[in-house]
């Protein structure tokens, strides 16, 4: 049992192991304290007609999206960093490599994994949001929707540990991983040269499994950025006041986290792609070959054979079935991994993205209208 959680911990990042402790313990403690905060303020709402009540609560929903965000980050992080090893482990019948060559691979891919050079992605995301924070937040401070002194304790813990030293951190470590992840694609076919044998359970010599864990990626990926929205919109919003070109730099950051998403995850479909095209190419050009042999193997028979009595029907009959049969297990090989609704889905959840963003622009227009 210690030996098995060895492993397990052994696949995370360091970062994913310090934060899910102590730090999480405190996030764990203000998820709660902000959804018991945000209902008292919807049920005071509800019970005076006051409407702006809820704006007033800004705070507390920015804390309690980040708490949210954090934990369900940790959670999808961990997970998909077991997924990615399983999933390795699961199609290893495709790869035409050495158990210990390919063990060896594994064992690598997991240091890279925990690569402490995860940590690195995640300082140019601290920097700018420290000068953020310092420059165009806390002067402003305490106001309607920030009614806080800028050194209380409050707000402290939500700007500088929660989302500075706890949640950007972990944006580093979801790029790492992307990283990571699109190396093992492109890895495919070429350090782990592959063999996809046209009779297989999912047709696809196995990759059909690699394709789902890499559209998984993209849900995952875009959920984490819909939980931070409504912080983008607000942001676009406040920052246009000051000047046009500052409100561009969350529509930008966005932007880019869905473009870094379509290569970390959408991209390597296609060279999973070319993998398969190529490898149905090469059976068909077999399987034909072999047609052609046993036709002209049964033309000469025919033309050799003195009376009907001597061909050896049935036994020809068979062969030919038999290749046949083949020939329409080949043309029924898959050359694009995953089906056109997973795919679908996928790019549906990245339109989700600029969906959540325009309605939470819309919503932010519609309350300061109603109230002033």
């Amino acid at each position: 049992m210690q030996k098995g959680t060895h492993g397990s911990n052994s696949r995370m990042h360091p970062i994913l192991i310090v934060l899910s402790k102590v730090p999480m313990k405190l996030t764990y403690t203000m998820i709660l304290v902000g959804v018991l905060t945000y209902a008292v303020f919807i049920l005071l709402t509800l019970l005076t007609g006051e409407a702006v009540q809820v704006l007033l609560s800004f705070m507390h929903l920015v804390q309690l999206d980040f708490s949210l965000l954090i934990m369900v980050g940790l959670f999808f992080l961990r997970s998909y960093y077991t997924m990615l090893d399983r999933t390795l482990r699961e199609i290893r019948y495709a790869f035409v490599i050495d158990d210990d060559e390919y063990e060896r691979y594994l064992e690598n891919l997991i240091k890279r994994m925990s690569d402490r050079r995860g940590y690195l992605y995640g300082i140019p995301f601290i920097v700018l949001a420290m000068i953020s924070i310092l420059l165009f937040v806390m002067p402003n401070m305490p106001n309607p929707l920030f009614p806080v002194d800028p050194l209380s304790p409050v707000w402290l813990y939500i700007s500088m540990i929660e989302f500075i030293l706890i949640m950007l951190p972990l944006f580093g470590v979801a790029i790492w991983l992307g990283v990571v992840v699109m190396s093992v694609s492109k890895d495919i076919g070429r350090r782990l040269e592959i063999s996809v044998e046209p009779i297989s359970p999912d047709r696809a010599g196995g990759l059909v499994s690699f394709s789902e864990m890499l559209l998984r990626g993209v849900f995952m990926y875009s959920l984490l950025i819909v939980l931070l929205i409504p912080l983008l919109a607000y942001l676009v919003h406040n920052l246009s006041f000051i000047s046009p070109l500052l409100s561009l730099i969350p529509t930008a950051g966005l932007t880019l986290a869905v473009v870094t998403i379509c290569i970390f995850f959408l991209g390597p479909q296609y060279y999973v792609h070319n993998i398969l095209e190529k490898e149905k190419k090469k059976h068909l050009f077999q399987v034909s070959n072999e047609v052609n042999a046993v036709l002209s193997n049964i033309r000469s028979i025919l033309a050799s054979s003195s009376s009907k009595s001597d061909i050896p029907s049935q036994q020809l009959t068979l062969v030919s079935l038999q290749l046949t049969t083949f020939f329409e297990q080949v043309e029924k090989m898959k050359t694009w991994p995953s089906t056109l609704w997973m795919t679908a889905k996928a790019i549906s959840s990245l339109l989700l993205i600029l969906l959540t963003f325009f309605v939470n622009q819309f919503l932010i227009q519609y309350l300061e209208m109603v109230f002033g």
